[in-house]
């Protein structure tokens, strides 16, 4: 009994250290009664220098991607200034129209007249043509009318100006005709007893010799017949209307319906090509012949209307918004440069020319 009560206080004495510390409480025992503090210094020190150079590592990385970034935008961006640049129209490159046409004689061939020499550049029969800077004459050798009307056809003439042009024929008669940039005339090179008829499509001056042959002009809409006067006609196809506008003298314009209308000095006939429904105004006619002597001239005039006058004559495709709805008023020297032009638009505070590829876009301005 003595023995075993010394046992168990054997136990109690040795069996705190059992059953407190563990296996693994006494590895960290052993490690803590091993550590060495400089050691241990050396190597938080080292662990502070790993830490700091992935922190630059990380930092800069970070830093190149951000670079990388800015950089890709920034040539985008430049990349882009530059094409649009290139995708614009070099409006410096740009010029107002000036005498230039391309005659089609009977037999097909053409002549470009603004690369031809002046003097005689073609004989047609009993009719010479010859220029002159910027028209073209057919003088007939023999000066009395052709009495053949079978020959008529054999000799017509067609002349055509491009947009960015205008040139000045003299007919046989001695009718004298300026045409508009992107008109076409066909007509005879020399004209019979019993008519004097030439077909427009375009816009063309008209001062016609006098005679008792009638001088017809034919158009999409109407025939304008004269004796002897002063008129200017458009029928153009994107205006959607053919006009006649009579300066001296008297004009019949027969309608594509029949309708016939006589007008006399400062008269102005328009006919709508859609519905062939006809208006009458008087009107100063100057202000719808002056083209012909380098002034454009604008009477509370649509935008529309003014951009397919400009689109003409610069050879660049003016094209307004569809929303902008306004009018102009006033006389534009036509020789303007076209960076002229479009400043005067602008200076209107109405209308912002936006330049693009191949045309220019007319949107609203802002009033100041």
């Amino acid at each position: 009994m003595k023995s075993e009560i010394h046992n168990d206080r054997q136990t109690r004495r040795t069996s705190p250290y059992k059953t407190i510390l563990t296996t693994d409480e006494k590895k960290d025992l052993k490690l803590f009664y091993s550590y060495d503090p400089s050691r241990c210094k050396e190597e938080i020190r080292r662990a502070i220098r790993r830490r700091r150079f992935r922190l630059v590592q990380r930092t800069v990385r970070y830093a190149a991607i951000l670079l990388a970034a800015f950089l890709t935008v920034g040539i985008t961006l430049h990349l882009h200034q530059l094409q649009k640049k290139e995708a614009e129209i070099d409006l410096s490159k740009i010029e107002s129209g000036s005498p230039k046409a391309v005659l089609e004689l009977p037999s097909g061939k053409t002549l470009a007249l603004e690369d031809e020499q002046d003097g005689v550049i073609a004989n047609l029969d009993e009719v010479t043509i010859r220029k002159n800077s910027d028209f073209i004459a057919y003088d007939l050798q023999d000066i009395k009318l052709e009495q053949s009307t079978a020959q008529q056809t054999a000799v017509i003439n067609k002349i055509f100006i491009p947009r960015g042009g205008e040139y000045k024929v003299c007919l046989a008669d001695g009718t004298e005709v300026w045409l508009n940039a992107g008109s076409e005339l066909t007509y005879p090179a020399k004209f019979n007893h019993h008519s004097r008829t030439v077909h427009l499509d375009g816009e063309g001056y008209f001062v016609v010799a006098k005679s008792d042959v009638p001088f017809v002009v034919a158009t999409r809409d109407m025939d304008i017949t004269v004796l002897g006067t002063r008129f200017n006609v458009s029928s153009y196809a994107d205006d959607g209307q053919t006009s006649v506008t009579l300066e001296e003298g008297s004009v019949k314009a027969t309608a594509s319906n029949g309708e016939q209308f006589l007008l006399t000095p400062g008269d102005r006939l328009s006919i709508n090509s859609q519905t062939g429904n006809s208006e009458a105004t008087t009107v100063d006619p100057r202000n719808y012949t002056a083209w012909k002597d380098g002034t454009f001239v604008f009477c509370d005039e649509p935008i529309q209307s003014i951009a397919r006058k400009l689109s003409r004559w610069y050879n660049v495709d003016f094209i307004p918004d569809d929303n902008l709805n306004i009018h102009f008023t006033g006389t534009i020297h036509r020789y303007e440069s076209i960076l002229s032009m479009i400043e005067v638009l602008e200076l209107t505070g109405e209308i912002k020319c936006l330049v693009g590829k191949d045309a220019i876009r007319l949107i609203p301005g802002e009033l100041p």
